[in-house]
């Protein structure tokens, strides 16, 4: 049981530790809702957290599940989320006896409203939430609406007594209010009415004139609306209501109509369902996202799902901040048209923008309203329109811009799933048309890459041609360079809603924008810079605004992804703003970039010599590589870089240089991307240059990257690797160069080796011991050595095996070389009958492997080192030794979690499939 309406407590025992106490009281706050780490640290520390901020977090993380239970603290990505069931905390108690309260006096029964409102009113232990926990933004933000929530119910308490006719004891509690809260208007009205119904009128009148002193003393204000009305009234005489006032206006109810056809974003309904309902402790909702995402299609339905929750009414107020062709509404005004909707005379409405503000806060500070502020510019055009701390009122804010300053609940909207996109399809066209050729839908769905707006305007065009097959407007969006044209119907457009933020963009972020739309693929500080020639700090503010303004998306891992259709309106922008010599120099520097990067993350891999990815291009200081300074970093570069490298270098071939920098980049990332577990991505790569270079290439490169893509074949087990490895020996001998011959010879070795042809193999790999030992680097020789000795073993010739691959380890070969020949060797010897020895080589290679970020290949030694332990008899290594390499295995993307877990739940797990492509290993030239 968690207690937070006083002094902070878990019923399980106390949390003495100050950050402890926090780190709980967040957690409470962001109840059943994961919370960033980023945020928790932020929270407990402020804007400047120690070095051991996150393994503390850590730490406390752990001491609370102990208390509460690891079941009730998720871990949810890169995040917690604290699970509190209904009627699991004082305040949820709280908030269901009230609204039970409230929901009697509705209903006429005041004798049961009177005995909730007070068992809500008892389960406060103190003064104030929250109490003896650090006052921060969050806390201090929950704690006021808690003890704002607990004066409005003090206050149905006493409309209670008066209903009743027990207008004693309610003066009695009223001026109780009023000494605690002076400047509180209803407390006032009710101490009026309340000596009124006992017959003393004069000391009501007098009240109000008390009232309006300290008001005007201490805010400057006169009374509000209801104070003045219920003087009038008892003036008059005439008949006072139990409300505190005259005669309300009626209930507000502005809402725009539903929109029929959304029928998705089912989970952030239910959240902003939770959210709004008494007990759900959001009075202020910010729900952000780009233009045609949906965000007021659902704001509207989340008001119109709650309706018995705002008996007061519900205001709505289209704020224009990104309408084309509108001004945004100015606060002030907003602030009079909200007035005017809560009944307040056009005369009573202050000139003074300030005071009309104070006017709105006083008119909601009893009212359950709920207010939708849609399509908002900006935080400062909102501020002015939020109730008091105090209000039960509750408010939707609809904006492109995330609205974090106003210390929101935030909603963030992604794009739609392809089911719920054909779901919205099929809401707007009909059921029958889009199940007849559901092909043809998800097609229509993908070019709208799920933005609501996009799907609207598909579905209208269905509705309004309804000769068109849906196969006709799968054909219109197929041509991306008329797909925004087709994209437009009436006056919805995706165009147009996107350039109401382009066109607010100042020239350097518009000047970035642009260029994104140059290549298809997410984006990163670095490769912004590198487009567009600006220092990496000037590029890091371009992207910080463009994802403010939401026309790109940050990513968890630094990289910023662009929506494919605002990806069309950036090129359009590009084909506007830049020259085609500006475009050319973009992507030339982009791809020098990538080069000297790629070439820095060989280096750093422990790659073969420097000559076997430098020959045949030369890297300039076009624009600088990236700052790689470990092996780590290199690999964890390619891993999340590999994609980018693939859309940046098929726009890079039209370059004049371009086939020979796509090309360098090829030879360089060959062995990394392998290395990552990203074989079919370097293949990509490689065929792209073959396909792409249209004979531009010099021979040495084209003959180096035709290998490259061979060894990947190989790797992944292609059938026709021999006769393709064949043709790239005889393109290397036609060249004169010993180390293309021997690299080739050993590439030919390898494929013999695997497809069943030891005895060839064997040959081809000594032809390649005599061209590489003359080329003075100790690591060629090495690898031809130990493709000898590999092929060797196939063929069963056990002694010489070992004797080729002790001397490929004499010759001192680098890391990785080092490494390729131990599990080699490892595995002669554990054919040969000799397993101890065999492990202790194969714990050295995966070693090596790991210390140069070679992930396949340390998984790969991994998964042999554990058939081994089995096969000694111990079992338990064994399954740790399987275990691990999985988990090497999902850390590269080459195996799902789930498969990991359903492999490692065998009896006796089978080696995976990408394993059993490595195995026999290859060399990689």
């Amino acid at each position: 049981m968690f207690g937070v309406l006083g002094p902070l407590s878990i019923a399980p025992g106390p949390v003495t530790s100050a950050k402890q106490r926090l780190l709980l009281a967040t957690l409470l706050c962001h109840r059943n809702t994961r919370v960033s780490v980023d945020r928790l640290i932020e929270e407990l520390w402020g804007a400047e957290p120690p070095s051991s901020a996150r393994t503390n977090l850590q730490g406390y993380v752990h001491y609370l599940r102990r208390q509460l239970g690891a079941e009730l603290i998720l871990h949810r990505h890169e995040g917690y989320e604290l699970v509190v069931e209904e009627a699991a905390s004082d305040d949820q108690l709280f908030e269901e006896a009230a609204g039970r309260g409230e929901s009697a006096l509705a209903d006429g029964d005041a004798e049961a409203a009177l005995e909730l409102f007070g068992d809500a009113l008892a389960y406060w232990r103190g003064p104030d939430a929250y109490a003896g926990v650090a006052d921060t933004a969050t806390i201090r933000t929950e704690a006021d609406r808690l003890g704002e929530r607990r004066r409005a119910v003090v206050e149905h308490r006493i409309d209670t007594l008066l209903r009743l006719g027990r207008p004693g004891e309610a003066a009695a509690d009223a001026r109780a209010v009023v000494a605690r809260d002076p400047l509180r208007q209803r407390p006032w009205a009710q101490v009026m009415l309340a000596l009124h119904r006992s017959g003393r009128t004069a000391e009501a009148l007098a009240t109000y004139g008390r009232a309006r002193s300290v008001m005007i003393a201490e805010a400057g204000l006169e009374p509000g609306p209801e104070l003045r009305d219920l003087q009038a009234a008892i003036l008059g005489g005439d008949p006072v209501e139990v409300t505190g006032g005259a005669a309300r206006a009626p209930v507000p109810e502005e809402l725009p109509p539903l929109d029929p056809a959304f029928t998705a974003r089912v989970q952030e309904l239910d959240q902003l369902s939770t959210w709004l309902r008494p007990a759900g402790g959001a009075r202020v909702i910010a729900i952000s996202g780009p233009g045609g995402i949906g965000k007021s299609a659902l704001a509207v339905r989340a008001a119109y799902a709650c309706t018995d929750d705002f008996p007061d009414g519900r205001l709505y107020l289209d704020l224009h901040g990104a309408t084309p062709g509108a001004v945004p509404v100015p606060p002030g005004d907003a602030v009079v048209r909200l007035l005017r909707g809560l009944g307040v005379r056009e005369r009573e409405i202050p000139d003074d923008p300030g005071r009309s503000a104070a006017l709105l806060r006083t008119m909601l500070a009893g009212r359950r309203a709920l207010l939708v502020l849609d399509n908002a510019a900006a935080a400062e055009q909102v501020r002015p329109l939020l109730p008091g701390s105090g209000s039960p009122a509750a408010v939707i804010i609809t904006s492109r811009r995330p609205l974090a300053v106003l210390h929101a609940r935030q909603l963030p909207l992604g794009t739609l799933s392809p089911a719920e996109s054909l779901t919205v399809l099929a809401e707007l066209a009909g059921t029958g048309r889009i199940g007849a050729d559901r092909t043809a839908a998800a097609a229509i769905a993908e070019a709208c890459g799920g933005l609501p707006l996009a799907l609207r305007i598909a579905g209208a065009r269905l509705v309004s041609r309804a000769d068109w097959t849906l196969t006709e407007l799968r054909s219109r969006l197929a041509d991306q360079h008329r797909r925004l044209d087709e994209l437009q119907h009436d006056d919805l457009a995706v165009r147009s809603s996107c350039l109401v933020s382009v066109r607010s963009l100042p020239p350097g972020p518009a000047r970035v924008f642009a260029l994104l739309g140059l290549v298809e693929a997410d984006v990163t500080v670095a490769m912004a810079a590198a487009l567009s020639g600006l220092p990496a700090d000037d590029a890091r503010a371009a992207l910080d605004h463009l994802v403010d303004v939401q026309l790109v998306r940050p990513g968890g891992d630094g990289r910023c992804s662009v929506h494919d259709l605002v990806r069309l309106v950036a090129a359009e922008q590009a084909g506007r703003l830049l020259e085609p010599g500006d475009t050319d120099a973009a992507l030339r520097r982009l791809l020098h970039h990538y080069l000297g990067t790629a070439r820095r993350a060989a280096r750093l891999v422990g790659a073969w010599p420097e000559s076997r990815y430098t020959a045949g291009v030369t890297e300039t200081a076009c624009w600088p590589p990236a700052d790689l300074d470990t092996a780590e970093a290199a690999a964890a570069w390619v891993r999340a870089e590999s994609r980018a490298v693939l859309a940046v270098a098929r726009r890079g071939l039209d370059l004049d240089d371009g086939p020979a920098l796509v090309a360098g980049l090829s030879v360089a990332l060959a062995h990394p991307l392998g290395g990552a577990g990203r074989i079919r991505d370097s293949i990509e790569l490689g065929r792209l240059v073959l396909d792409g270079a249209d004979g531009r290439l010099a021979p040495v490169l084209a003959a180096q990257v035709r290998r490259d893509v061979n060894e990947g074949l190989g790797v992944l087990g292609s059938s026709e690797i021999v006769s393709e490895r064949l043709r790239a020996l005889q393109a290397a001998r036609e060249l004169s160069d010993p180390e293309e011959e021997g690299q080739a010879l050993l590439a030919v070795a390898g494929a013999m080796g695997r497809h069943g042809r030891p005895a060839d193999a064997i040959d081809y790999a000594r032809q390649a011991v005599d061209r590489l030992t003359a080329t003075g680097d100790p690591d060629l020789p090495a690898l031809a050595w130990s493709v000898l000795g590999h092929c060797l073993r196939l063929d069963g010739r056990f002694q010489e095996a070992e004797e080729a691959l002790e001397r490929a380890l004499s010759l001192r070969p680098g890391r990785r070389v080092h490494a390729i020949a131990l599990g080699r060797l490892a595995e002669v010897l554990r054919d040969a009958g000799r397993p101890h020895d065999a492990l202790g080589l194969l714990e050295q290679a995966i070693v090596l492997f790991g210390a140069d970020e070679q992930r396949s290949d340390e998984a790969l030694a991994g998964w042999i080192a554990g058939d081994l332990l089995e096969r000694l008899g111990r079992p338990d290594e064994a399954r740790a030794r399987w275990s691990g390499s999985a988990d090497v295995l999902v850390g590269i993307g080459l195996l799902d979690r789930v498969e990991a877990t359903e492999l490692m739940r065998q009896p006796r797990p089978e080696m995976p499939r990408v394993l059993r492509q490595l195995r026999p290993r290859e060399a990689r030239q």
